[in-house]
């Protein structure tokens, strides 16, 4: 053989050795770059599903704000009407009853 093959064939196994060095890189990068999609895919998922929950949890908190609302709202009509009737039978002098102790109260006859 003469110099220039083994030269060349020197060369050669050298770009051998180096392509199969870059192929056991490549087999780990690819690896690793899986590796990381699945976490993504992961991530994506728990946030998806943090998502669903806040998006619940809002809607609830929102449906009882609303019924405290409406218990309020009966809660004052109440109050207003228990004002007024007490308002109308002291104009008409109708008897209330008396706590413990029991005097005549105006217009009790």
């Amino acid at each position: 053989m003469s110099r220039r093959d083994k030269a060349a064939s020197a060369l050669s196994s050298k770009d051998s050795e180096r392509d199969d060095k870059f192929r056991v890189q490549v087999v780990k990068l690819e690896r690793d770059v899986a590796a990381v999609n699945a976490k993504l895919a992961d991530a994506n998922r728990l946030l998806e599903t943090e998502k669903t929950a806040r998006a619940t949890c809002e809607s609830q908190a929102s449906k009882a704000v609303a019924k405290l609302n409406e218990f309020q709202a009966k809660q004052s009509g109440v109050i207003a009407a228990s004002d007024k009737v007490s308002r109308i039978q002291a104009r008409r002098g109708v008897a209330r009853p008396c706590a413990g102790v029991h005097e005549p109260c105006p217009g009790e006859r």
